[in-house]
Protein backbone atom coordinates (compact mmCIF):
# COMPACT_ATOMS: atom_id res chain seq x y z
CA UNK A 1 0.00 0.00 0.00
CA UNK A 2 1.68 3.40 -0.93
CA UNK A 3 1.18 6.33 0.92
CA UNK A 4 0.76 9.53 -1.10
CA UNK A 5 0.47 13.12 0.78
CA UNK A 6 -1.12 15.89 -0.53
CA UNK A 7 -2.49 19.34 -0.39
CA UNK A 8 -5.98 20.23 -0.50
CA UNK A 9 -7.17 21.81 -3.46
CA UNK A 10 -10.49 20.96 -5.67
CA UNK A 11 -8.32 20.79 -8.75
CA UNK A 12 -6.13 17.56 -7.12
CA UNK A 13 -9.47 15.82 -5.99
CA UNK A 14 -10.73 16.74 -9.83
CA UNK A 15 -7.61 15.09 -10.90
CA UNK A 16 -7.98 11.68 -8.87
CA UNK A 17 -11.32 11.59 -9.43
CA UNK A 18 -10.94 11.56 -13.54
CA UNK A 19 -8.27 8.55 -13.20
CA UNK A 20 -10.72 6.92 -10.82
CA UNK A 21 -13.64 7.30 -13.44
CA UNK A 22 -11.13 6.66 -17.01
CA UNK A 23 -9.51 3.74 -15.46
CA UNK A 24 -12.70 2.28 -13.71
CA UNK A 25 -11.27 1.80 -10.33
CA UNK A 26 -12.31 0.93 -6.64
CA UNK A 27 -11.64 3.61 -3.82
CA UNK A 28 -13.39 4.67 -0.66
CA UNK A 29 -13.08 7.97 0.75
CA UNK A 30 -12.42 8.59 4.84
CA UNK A 31 -12.14 11.84 6.83
CA UNK A 32 -10.16 12.36 9.91
CA UNK A 33 -10.32 8.62 10.29
CA UNK A 34 -14.11 8.47 9.53
CA UNK A 35 -15.32 6.09 6.95
CA UNK A 36 -17.52 8.44 4.31
CA UNK A 37 -17.65 6.30 1.30
CA UNK A 38 -17.16 2.48 1.73
CA UNK A 39 -15.61 0.69 -1.12
CA UNK A 40 -17.03 1.08 -4.50
CA UNK A 41 -16.37 1.92 -8.08
CA UNK A 42 -19.68 4.14 -8.56
CA UNK A 43 -18.10 6.95 -9.85
CA UNK A 44 -21.68 8.79 -9.45
CA UNK A 45 -21.08 8.76 -5.30
CA UNK A 46 -17.35 10.67 -5.64
CA UNK A 47 -18.33 14.42 -4.59
CA UNK A 48 -20.79 13.26 -1.61
CA UNK A 49 -17.77 13.40 0.44
CA UNK A 50 -17.53 17.30 0.44
CA UNK A 51 -20.81 17.53 2.60
CA UNK A 52 -18.82 16.13 5.07
CA UNK A 53 -15.90 18.75 5.10
CA UNK A 54 -15.57 21.06 8.33
CA UNK A 55 -13.77 24.14 9.11
CA UNK A 56 -12.17 21.89 11.50
CA UNK A 57 -11.21 18.92 9.17
CA UNK A 58 -7.97 18.19 9.17
CA UNK A 59 -7.35 15.71 6.31
CA UNK A 60 -9.20 13.68 3.43
CA UNK A 61 -8.17 10.13 2.76
CA UNK A 62 -8.91 8.67 -0.82
CA UNK A 63 -7.71 5.13 -1.28
CA UNK A 64 -7.42 3.86 -4.93
CA UNK A 65 -7.45 -0.04 -5.24
CA UNK A 66 -5.66 -2.06 -7.39
CA UNK A 67 -8.12 -4.48 -9.59
CA UNK A 68 -10.32 -6.92 -7.36
CA UNK A 69 -7.17 -7.38 -4.90
CA UNK A 70 -6.77 -4.71 -1.27
CA UNK A 71 -4.15 -3.30 -2.53
CA UNK A 72 -4.54 0.20 -2.56
CA UNK A 73 -2.75 3.86 -3.17
CA UNK A 74 -3.74 5.82 -0.16
CA UNK A 75 -4.05 9.83 -1.42
CA UNK A 76 -3.84 11.61 1.94
CA UNK A 77 -4.94 15.40 1.41
CA UNK A 78 -4.03 17.88 4.14
CA UNK A 79 -6.34 20.76 4.38
CA UNK A 80 -4.82 24.14 4.36
CA UNK A 81 -2.93 25.63 7.82
CA UNK A 82 -5.67 28.32 7.45
CA UNK A 83 -8.19 26.46 6.23
CA UNK A 84 -10.63 26.40 3.26
CA UNK A 85 -11.99 29.82 3.65
CA UNK A 86 -8.62 31.35 4.44
CA UNK A 87 -9.43 31.58 8.22
CA UNK A 88 -7.21 30.54 10.72
CA UNK A 89 -7.93 27.00 12.03
CA UNK A 90 -8.19 28.45 15.24
CA UNK A 91 -10.94 30.82 14.53
CA UNK A 92 -12.58 28.34 12.69
CA UNK A 93 -12.52 25.59 15.23
CA UNK A 94 -13.87 28.41 17.53
CA UNK A 95 -16.63 29.35 14.86
CA UNK A 96 -17.66 26.25 14.24
CA UNK A 97 -18.12 25.21 17.96
CA UNK A 98 -21.02 27.69 18.34
CA UNK A 99 -22.77 26.08 15.48
CA UNK A 100 -24.97 22.71 16.07
CA UNK A 101 -22.13 19.95 15.32
CA UNK A 102 -22.90 17.36 12.83
CA UNK A 103 -22.97 13.82 13.39
CA UNK A 104 -21.16 12.22 10.57
CA UNK A 105 -22.21 9.15 11.54
CA UNK A 106 -26.08 9.92 11.48
CA UNK A 107 -25.55 11.69 7.94
CA UNK A 108 -23.78 8.50 6.63
CA UNK A 109 -26.41 6.61 8.10
CA UNK A 110 -28.97 8.60 6.14
CA UNK A 111 -27.39 8.57 3.13
CA UNK A 112 -26.94 5.27 3.42
CA UNK A 113 -30.76 4.65 3.81
CA UNK A 114 -31.82 6.68 0.95
CA UNK A 115 -29.57 4.69 -1.18
CA UNK A 116 -30.94 1.75 -0.14
CA UNK A 117 -34.66 2.99 -0.81
CA UNK A 118 -33.47 3.86 -4.44
CA UNK A 119 -31.97 0.14 -4.82
CA UNK A 120 -34.69 -1.79 -3.20
CA UNK A 121 -37.16 0.94 -5.54
CA UNK A 122 -35.13 -0.56 -8.74
CA UNK A 123 -35.49 -4.36 -7.26
CA UNK A 124 -39.09 -4.03 -7.30
CA UNK A 125 -39.30 -2.52 -11.04
CA UNK A 126 -37.20 -5.59 -11.84
CA UNK A 127 -39.21 -8.10 -10.33
CA UNK A 128 -42.39 -6.51 -11.68
CA UNK A 129 -41.15 -6.63 -15.13
CA UNK A 130 -39.88 -10.33 -14.48
CA UNK A 131 -42.98 -10.94 -12.94
CA UNK A 132 -44.84 -9.92 -16.38
CA UNK A 133 -42.38 -11.86 -18.36
CA UNK A 134 -43.62 -15.09 -16.46
CA UNK A 135 -46.93 -14.24 -17.25
CA UNK A 136 -46.72 -13.90 -20.93
CA UNK A 137 -44.41 -16.70 -20.70
CA UNK A 138 -47.40 -18.94 -19.15
CA UNK A 139 -50.29 -17.63 -21.32
CA UNK A 140 -48.49 -18.64 -24.47
CA UNK A 141 -48.14 -22.08 -22.81
CA UNK A 142 -51.66 -22.49 -22.04
CA UNK A 143 -52.20 -21.48 -25.72
CA UNK A 144 -50.31 -23.83 -26.92
CA UNK A 145 -51.56 -26.86 -24.62
CA UNK A 146 -55.10 -25.78 -25.73
CA UNK A 147 -54.57 -25.81 -29.55
CA UNK A 148 -52.33 -29.46 -28.91
CA UNK A 149 -55.91 -30.14 -26.92
CA UNK A 150 -57.89 -29.27 -29.93
CA UNK A 151 -55.56 -31.49 -32.41
CA UNK A 152 -55.96 -34.26 -30.28
CA UNK A 153 -59.89 -33.68 -29.69
CA UNK A 154 -59.78 -33.17 -33.64
CA UNK A 155 -58.06 -36.19 -34.08
CA UNK A 156 -60.61 -38.58 -32.08
CA UNK A 157 -63.13 -37.39 -34.11
CA UNK A 158 -61.61 -38.67 -36.61
CA UNK A 159 -60.52 -41.53 -35.86
CA UNK A 160 -64.69 -42.37 -34.52
CA UNK A 161 -65.93 -40.81 -37.70
CA UNK A 162 -63.81 -43.71 -39.60
CA UNK A 163 -64.91 -46.07 -37.35
CA UNK A 164 -68.82 -44.91 -38.05
CA UNK A 165 -68.13 -45.78 -41.84
CA UNK A 166 -66.62 -49.00 -41.31
CA UNK A 167 -69.20 -50.09 -38.52
CA UNK A 168 -71.95 -48.93 -41.97
CA UNK A 169 -69.95 -51.05 -44.32
CA UNK A 170 -69.57 -54.13 -41.93
CA UNK A 171 -73.02 -53.79 -40.26
CA UNK A 172 -74.84 -56.12 -42.99
CA UNK A 173 -72.24 -58.70 -43.29
CA UNK A 174 -72.23 -58.87 -39.33
CA UNK A 175 -75.61 -59.54 -39.03
CA UNK A 176 -75.30 -62.16 -41.49
CA UNK A 177 -72.57 -63.90 -40.27
CA UNK A 178 -72.92 -63.77 -36.85
CA UNK A 179 -76.20 -65.16 -37.18
CA UNK A 180 -75.29 -68.19 -38.96
CA UNK A 181 -72.63 -68.96 -36.96
CA UNK A 182 -72.22 -71.60 -34.33
CA UNK A 183 -71.38 -68.83 -31.87
CA UNK A 184 -75.73 -67.64 -31.63
CA UNK A 185 -76.06 -70.82 -29.52
CA UNK A 186 -73.99 -69.62 -27.03
CA UNK A 187 -74.82 -65.66 -27.25
CA UNK A 188 -78.39 -65.45 -28.16
CA UNK A 189 -78.11 -61.41 -29.00
CA UNK A 190 -75.95 -62.76 -31.84
CA UNK A 191 -78.92 -64.90 -32.77
CA UNK A 192 -81.44 -62.14 -33.07
CA UNK A 193 -79.77 -59.87 -35.48
CA UNK A 194 -81.44 -61.92 -38.00
CA UNK A 195 -81.23 -65.49 -40.17
CA UNK A 196 -79.35 -66.57 -43.43
CA UNK A 197 -81.72 -67.79 -46.18
CA UNK A 198 -79.80 -69.72 -49.16
CA UNK A 199 -80.95 -69.73 -52.08
CA UNK A 200 -82.25 -73.01 -53.95
CA UNK A 201 -80.34 -72.89 -57.18
CA UNK A 202 -82.55 -75.62 -58.61
CA UNK A 203 -85.18 -73.82 -57.47
CA UNK A 204 -87.88 -72.76 -60.68
CA UNK A 205 -88.54 -69.09 -59.74
CA UNK A 206 -89.74 -66.65 -62.27
CA UNK A 207 -87.28 -64.37 -61.77
CA UNK A 208 -83.72 -65.22 -61.89
CA UNK A 209 -81.43 -64.35 -58.56
CA UNK A 210 -78.07 -65.03 -58.61
CA UNK A 211 -76.94 -68.15 -56.01
CA UNK A 212 -75.57 -66.92 -52.64
CA UNK A 213 -76.60 -66.00 -49.36
CA UNK A 214 -79.31 -62.92 -48.53
CA UNK A 215 -80.06 -61.00 -45.05
CA UNK A 216 -83.95 -61.66 -44.21
CA UNK A 217 -84.54 -60.13 -41.00
CA UNK A 218 -86.90 -61.51 -39.18
CA UNK A 219 -90.26 -60.61 -38.04
CA UNK A 220 -88.93 -59.96 -35.05
CA UNK A 221 -85.50 -58.99 -35.74
CA UNK A 222 -84.36 -56.33 -33.21
CA UNK A 223 -84.08 -52.88 -34.52
CA UNK A 224 -80.86 -50.91 -35.33
CA UNK A 225 -80.97 -49.96 -31.75
CA UNK A 226 -79.45 -54.08 -30.41
CA UNK A 227 -77.35 -53.43 -33.15
CA UNK A 228 -75.99 -50.52 -31.64
CA UNK A 229 -76.20 -52.28 -28.31
CA UNK A 230 -73.92 -54.70 -29.86
CA UNK A 231 -71.72 -52.66 -31.29
CA UNK A 232 -71.88 -50.44 -27.81
CA UNK A 233 -71.34 -53.99 -25.64
CA UNK A 234 -67.96 -54.41 -27.98
CA UNK A 235 -66.79 -51.51 -27.24
CA UNK A 236 -66.52 -52.27 -23.71
CA UNK A 237 -64.08 -54.72 -24.02
CA UNK A 238 -61.94 -53.14 -27.25
CA UNK A 239 -60.45 -50.01 -27.63
CA UNK A 240 -61.06 -47.98 -30.57
CA UNK A 241 -58.14 -49.74 -32.93
CA UNK A 242 -58.81 -53.63 -31.74
CA UNK A 243 -62.75 -52.76 -32.82
CA UNK A 244 -61.55 -51.63 -36.07
CA UNK A 245 -59.72 -54.74 -36.25
CA UNK A 246 -62.89 -57.27 -35.03
CA UNK A 247 -65.28 -55.45 -38.01
CA UNK A 248 -61.98 -55.59 -40.49
CA UNK A 249 -62.34 -59.25 -39.71
CA UNK A 250 -65.90 -59.71 -39.62
CA UNK A 251 -65.67 -58.17 -43.28
CA UNK A 252 -63.51 -60.38 -44.76
CA UNK A 253 -65.49 -63.44 -42.58
CA UNK A 254 -68.78 -63.01 -44.54
CA UNK A 255 -66.65 -63.23 -47.91
CA UNK A 256 -64.64 -66.18 -46.76
CA UNK A 257 -66.93 -68.26 -44.08
CA UNK A 258 -63.44 -70.31 -43.24
CA UNK A 259 -62.07 -67.46 -41.54
CA UNK A 260 -65.49 -67.45 -38.66
CA UNK A 261 -64.75 -71.09 -38.62
CA UNK A 262 -61.30 -71.36 -37.65
CA UNK A 263 -61.71 -68.12 -34.85
CA UNK A 264 -64.58 -70.79 -34.01
CA UNK A 265 -62.06 -73.60 -33.17
CA UNK A 266 -59.78 -71.43 -31.00
CA UNK A 267 -62.68 -70.53 -28.42
CA UNK A 268 -62.92 -72.22 -25.48
CA UNK A 269 -66.21 -75.10 -24.98
CA UNK A 270 -66.96 -73.14 -21.84
CA UNK A 271 -68.10 -69.15 -22.57
CA UNK A 272 -69.16 -66.31 -20.18
CA UNK A 273 -72.15 -64.96 -21.13
CA UNK A 274 -72.12 -61.23 -23.21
Amino acid sequence: MAYIPRDYSEKAIDLLFKIIEQNNKYYDVEIDGNEIIGRTSDTDRFYDFMEFIQPTTKYVAIRVYKGGSPNNDRNVFTMPQNGLNGIPKEEAHNAFDKKPKIDIAKERADWEKDRLIEDLKKAKESLEAENARIKEEAKEQIREIEADAKEQIQAIKDRQSSLSGVLETVAPALAQTLSKSKLAETYPMLGALGTIEEQNETTPSSTEEPSGVKFTPKSDAPSDDKLLALVADLRKHFEDEELEIVFNFLHHASQNKSLLIQLENLIPTQHADL
